[in-house]
């Protein structure tokens, strides 16, 4: 598979967060453009949400602008792998959904956007951005990981012995799957219409019950891809292939964990006992899943290394 110029990919990723950073500048400063209410912006809990949300936008830049530059791949991993996860994580859902959504609007002409204080044209310049900045990044992180870890991730998923910790992480994965499984019967009763006593939310709209079925997906796709990892099920599979799954499905439950958690916690968005037990479970098996993952990948580095040596 051929990949574009890094540097055409890189840039372009840079460019599609300028009007989400412009937007946030502005609310910072206290500027209300595409904003009804301008005391919506002078709230302590907005603001502080404005600078951190502005805060992930920079780093994505950044991110971008190390994929599209040579020194990128002499970065460490450890610096460069986890904003990315994380960015993987808050993206997907939404690159995945908005489209979709889009199209419901158009077809049914129910409006899905707008409300909230906000011009519903706020809400196309966000979410377009982040749709066309998940694509770009996305395809510009794949370019990367490729020049830079290609063997590796071409290797069949049995071509590397197993690695000393393959007797822990057995159990492990499979608790972790299980973990999974309870959060995407969660998301996919949502999505089927159910409410819950979790939650005092009533039966969520179309683009609700689609956000939720991303995340059941997610949640199902990233335990699948670390069983194939550690039990082997498909032994001639491309290493790329399970551990992509493995990595945007621990992403996005962890990420949305995360994000959806202080908002439970503080009552300013939906709330109750069980929202927070479903957000901290979220976060536990998003790092389980990762942990894992990422022990698993080490020692098969290792041991492609012994064996190239």
């Amino acid at each position: 598979m051929r990949f574009p110029s890094p540097r055409l990919v890189g840039y372009a990723a840079m460019a599609t967060t300028v009007p989400y950073l412009a937007l946030k500048v502005a609310w910072i400063a206290g500027v209300p453009v595409g904003v009804s209410d301008p005391a919506l912006m002078r709230q302590p809990a907005m603001l502080a949400a404005n600078i951190i949300t502005a805060g992930l936008e920079l780093v994505a830049m950044a991110i971008a602008l190390a994929f599209a530059r040579d020194w990128g791949r002499r970065l460490p991993a450890w610096l460069l792998l986890p904003p990315m996860w994380v960015g993987t994580g808050l993206l997907t859902p939404i690159a995945v959904s908005m489209p979709i959504i889009a199209g419901y609007a158009l077809l049914t002409g129910v409006p899905v956007f707008g409300g909230r204080g906000l011009a519903p044209w706020v809400f196309a310049v966000v979410y377009g951005g982040f749709t066309a900045e998940a694509s770009l990044l996305f395809t510009a992180f794949a370019g990367h990981a490729r020049r830079r870890w290609g063997p590796l991730l071409r290797a069949r998923v049995a071509a590397v012995p197993a690695g000393a910790t393959a007797a822990a992480q057995r159990p492990l994965t499979v608790g972790t799957a299980l973990l999974a499984g309870v959060t995407a019967a969660v998301h996919l009763y949502w999505a089927l219409g159910g409410t819950v006593a979790l939650s005092a939310a009533a039966p969520r709209g179309f683009p609700g019950r689609l956000i939720d079925s991303v995340h059941a997906v997610a949640a199902l796709a990233g335990a699948a891809g670390l069983l194939v990892l550690v039990l082997r099920w498909r032994p001639a599979a491309a290493t790329w292939r399970p551990l992509t799954a493995a990595w945007v499905g621990a992403a996005v439950t962890f990420s949305w964990g995360l994000w959806s958690l202080p908002a439970s916690l503080t009552g300013s968005g939906p709330g109750g006992p069980a929202l927070v037990v479903l957000g901290f479970g979220k976060i536990l098996t998003g790092v389980l899943l990762g942990v894992v993952g990422t022990v698993v990948l080490a020692e098969r580095s290792a041991a492609a290394d012994r064996v190239g040596a």
